[in-house]
């Protein structure tokens, strides 16, 4: 197969330094900054330091892990910036009304931008350098740049030989982008603070509740041989709480408990119809508090398991069938042959309200994706 090495050419004629790319904005341009690791910081600086010529121009982008000194009180009659995410490189500015935010769901800025009811002049990016028929890959940062770069006036990138070629729609040709800017140093990154004292103690805990889960996935209501049995409202508690955990840290472990407790969880403390047993080995009595903490645990783990959500909604039809009383509240525990309507504000009230706008937020959430 032939290469069409043209673009060689083109990429040379290209090629200049920060100050030269910057020299080329025009004033009153909105312009867009790269995302996240792929802030262009050399076209950045530039832009405060070499951007004399510019007024009124806005600046927009997401969250940006590098500096924006373009917020900076000095330059307020050449930048204003529109934050479609506040970072904290920006918060202060927001907050003190020298920069702006543009209320929207991330989702929708692509196509904003596309049919140029965010007209974007000025995309300044970061990319790999090109390939042998001349594609350079967006990298890490595609999301909003895509849509920048398909629709700008004037594209101007970095081209970093550290940036990562990733694939699906993050290729360009050089030929769409006017000036290079040949750089070579690390990608930002997030800083992360070491553990403290709470995040150690919370990891030893959760050690120990892994070194503590059944064999067959449970966990016992308590330690002493009197207090053996497996109800459903703690696991319900557990689960969540190892979730939470593996998604903060990525810890295996506990991912892998949780996952083991929930099959149990799901399996051993529901009968068929949605009803929440008292305990994996006796059905009655029922408690709201069962019924409350299931639906609000599992209603958070349907992407560990996809039993969770149907189940979730089984269990609110049953509560709503048989705990819930004329007056809107709910009552305390169904027995086999009579039901407790006693209704406690904490235990049973506060609990289903929990449960219920989880459920709303879930069916929210799954609405939008």
């Amino acid at each position: 197969m032939t290469v069409d090495e043209s673009w060689t050419v083109t990429w040379s004629e290209k090629v200049t330094t920060p100050e030269g790319a910057i020299a080329l904005i025009r004033p009153g341009r909105r312009i867009l900054i790269g995302s996240g690791a792929a802030e262009p910081v050399a076209l950045v600086e530039a832009l405060v330091s070499h951007g004399m010529h510019l007024a009124d121009n806005e600046i927009v982008h997401l969250l940006t892990l590098g500096p924006a000194p373009y917020v900076a009180t000095e330059f307020a009659a050449r930048f204003r910036h529109s934050a479609f995410f506040i970072g904290a490189n920006v918060r202060q500015a927001v907050q003190e009304g020298r920069a702006d935010f543009i209320p929207v769901f991330l989702s929708e800025i692509p196509e904003l931008i596309l049919n140029r009811r965010v007209r974007i002049a000025v995309a300044l990016i970061q990319t790999s350098p090109p390939d042998v028929h001349g594609y350079v890959s967006l990298g890490v940062s595609v999301d909003v740049v895509r849509a920048a770069v398909d629709s700008a006036e004037l594209v101007l990138a970095e081209v970093n030989p550290r940036m990562p070629r990733t694939h699906g729609d993050s290729f360009l040709h050089v030929s769409r982008i006017h000036r290079l800017v040949p750089v070579d140093r690390p990608l930002l990154e997030l800083a992360t603070a070491p553990p403290g004292q709470v995040e150690v103690a919370i990891g030893h805990h959760v050690a120990s509740l892994v070194a503590k889960q059944r064999p067959d996935g449970s966990w016992p209501y308590g330690e002493h041989p009197r207090l053996q049995w497996v109800d459903g409202y703690h696991t319900a508690y557990i689960l969540v709480s190892l979730a939470r955990w593996a998604d903060a840290t990525g810890d295996r472990a506990a991912e892998a408990a949780l996952r083991r407790g929930l099959g149990y969880y799901i399996a051993n403390l529901f009968d068929p119809g949605g009803i929440p047993r008292a305990t994996a080995t006796s059905v009655y009595p029922i408690d709201v508090h069962a019924a409350s903490s299931a639906i609000w645990a599992l209603s958070q783990l349907d992407d560990r398991s996809p039993a969770a959500r149907p189940l979730a909604d089984s269990v609110l039809a049953w509560t709503l069938a048989n705990l819930r009383r004329r007056d809107g509240r709910f009552a305390f525990q169904r027995h086999r042959r009579y039901r407790n309507s006693t209704s406690y504000i904490r235990w049973n009230d506060a609990h289903m309200l929990l449960a219920l706008s989880s459920v709303a937020r879930a069916r929210s959430m799954h609405a939008n994706h």
